[in-house]
């Protein structure tokens, strides 16, 4: 069988700080932010040795699936 190995995710969502708090409360997910080379900022979240990056989506965005 086939295994499927990857560094890391990107979600992109409207509100990245309220997120990395609830996969923090909800996931006990490690949440670090910092600033990126051209001044904007990031957070990632380490949740369990998985690596998930969160940034901000473009405010045209259209909203997921309900």
């Amino acid at each position: 069988m086939t295994t499927y190995k990857y560094d890391h995710i990107h979600l992109r969502i409207r509100d990245p700080k309220a997120t990395a708090q609830y996969f923090g409360t909800m996931f006990g997910a490690t949440i670090l932010e910092s600033v990126q080379t051209d001044g904007q900022p990031r957070i990632d979240l380490d949740l369990n040795g998985l690596t998930i990056f969160l940034a901000k989506a473009n405010e045209n965005t259209p909203d997921g699936p309900t």
